[in-house]
């Protein structure tokens, strides 16, 4: 069984973290490319020192990068808002079936406001349910044809190496299991 910090030299964003939690510098990643769409699919997940770090080892220039990164981030901003204003909407409807059955619990059980007041919570209650549905479907990263776009790239090229990378990350974790 190989240790976590065998695993842990060969994973190479696993070692730009390491790197950047010692302060040492990243040695040059063996596939750039592949580090690189996956730092910009992971965007919303990177820091600026963590940019500032992985540049070298994949053999780009930092303002290079960050021009990159914030490119990525344009790309996304009206999605990230849309999920932004689902969050909140979801925290009101939250709150509004609360006050709903609390207002429920205080009420008596023949009152004529209760029946009013149940038809109130079913509605936030039902939209609670759409508005965390409608957050779950949505995909949190950028898609393949954005990052492609930003490197200039084909997507088929993002596909295959993000299929790549799966398939390598599978048999990196069974051969940690094994």
């Amino acid at each position: 069984m190989r240790k976590i910090s065998e695993i842990v030299a060969d994973t190479p964003l696993l070692s730009m973290t390491a790197c950047l939690e010692t302060g040492k510098t990243p040695k040059p990643v063996s596939n750039p490319q592949q580090v690189l769409i996956l730092l910009l699919k992971s965007y919303s997940f990177v820091s600026d020192d963590f940019i500032v770090h992985a540049a070298p080892a994949i053999g780009v220039n930092v303002e290079k990068l960050t021009t990159m990164f914030n490119k990525v981030h344009e790309l996304c901003v009206e999605r990230d808002e849309k999920i932004l204003r689902l969050k909140e909407q979801l925290h009101v409807q939250y709150y509004r079936c609360m006050s709903y059955r609390k207002q429920l619990e205080a009420l008596s059980e023949h009152s004529s406001q209760r029946e009013l007041l149940r038809g109130y919570l079913e509605q936030a209650c039902s939209n609670y349910t759409i508005t965390k549905q409608q957050l779950a479907s949505i995909n949190l990263e950028p898609s393949n044809r954005q990052i492609a776009e930003v490197l200039g790239i084909p997507k088929g090229v993002v596909d295959s190496t993000l299929r790549t990378l799966k398939r390598k990350t599978k048999r990196v974790n069974d051969k940690a299991r094994n």
